[in-house]
């Protein structure tokens, strides 16, 4: 009988040591399986592309007296853009200008010497008023913009009766240009006889009027009823155009006369300049 109780006491306490040993963790074992937990948790962390939002701003918008060729810029686009030139001439004596365009940056040296074979990404000739667009790959870029195209212009005209040893002399004001071309006289005398006619400065002007020789710009001795060229091209100042009959002694003459020439106006234009990039 005590050698059964003695083998059941030694067999219960074999069974608690072996169910104590299974619930215990040694420190290598606890840091094994964190290290296993770790391997496979999950993490909510992504990687993200930043995004670009297309812009649209206005370059230039100013008011510019062209008497000069014009250029703006340079305009750096960075994104392929939609590009939008408002031009709104203020000059009511001006019809048209004579050109816009825009040339890369690399082209601007070339531009000012040349503007016939300067590389242009756009180019509108004999602009009116409005509105022009164009589509630029990235890069950086010049606007230019021309002159006033030329104006036929009626510089003076009227009908006067010139007297024997007298003159008429019609001053005219070119101050307000940038420069005039083809300028040209008509004149019709109705006695069917003969004029001198006389273009000139003021400097000289003064000579003639004193009765000393002056120097003409263009001078036609005993003119007939026609067309006389004045001058191909002139700077903005004062001329004079005189009809002489000086030389007659007797004869007065009824002179119907008109001058006409191409005349280049410094314009006044609005320049709007709106870029929009493309999706």
């Amino acid at each position: 009988m005590k050698y059964t109780k003695l083998l059941f006491s030694v067999l219960l306490v074999t069974i608690l040591v072996v169910a104590t040993a299974g619930c215990i963790t040694s420190p290598e074992d606890t840091a094994e399986q964190t290290n296993k937990n770790a391997g496979v948790t999950e993490t909510s962390a992504t990687s993200s592309t930043p995004t670009w939002t297309p812009r649209e701003w206005t370059a230039y918008d100013s008011t510019e007296k062209l008497d000069s060729h014009l250029y703006i810029g340079s305009i750096d686009i960075d994104h392929t853009s939609t590009i939008s030139m408002t031009i709104k001439i203020l000059d009511p004596r001006v019809d048209t200008i004579s050109y816009i365009g825009i040339i890369p940056a690399s082209e601007l040296t070339t531009w000012k010497q040349s503007k016939e074979i300067a590389e242009y990404k756009y180019l509108n000739k004999h602009i009116r008023s409005n509105t022009f667009t164009a589509t630029l790959e990235p890069g950086s870029y010049y606007f230019v913009i021309g002159l006033a195209d030329p104006v036929q212009e009626t510089l003076a005209s009227g009908t006067e009766v010139i007297k024997a040893r007298s003159y008429l002399a019609v001053p005219l004001d070119l101050s307000d240009t940038l420069y005039v071309m083809n300028l040209e006289a008509y004149v019709d005398i109705r006695e069917d006889l003969d004029i001198d006619i006389v273009f000139t400065t003021p400097e000289e002007y003064k000579i003639f009027t004193e009765g000393g020789t002056a120097k003409a710009i263009e001078y036609y001795k005993k003119a007939k009823s026609g067309y006389y060229p004045l001058a191909d091209y002139l700077e903005p100042g004062l001329y004079y155009f005189i009809l002489d009959n000086g030389y007659s002694l007797l004869t007065k003459k009824t002179v119907d006369y008109r001058i006409t020439s191409d005349v280049i106006y410094p314009a006044t234009v609005h320049i709007t300049i709106k870029v929009k990039e493309k999706s």
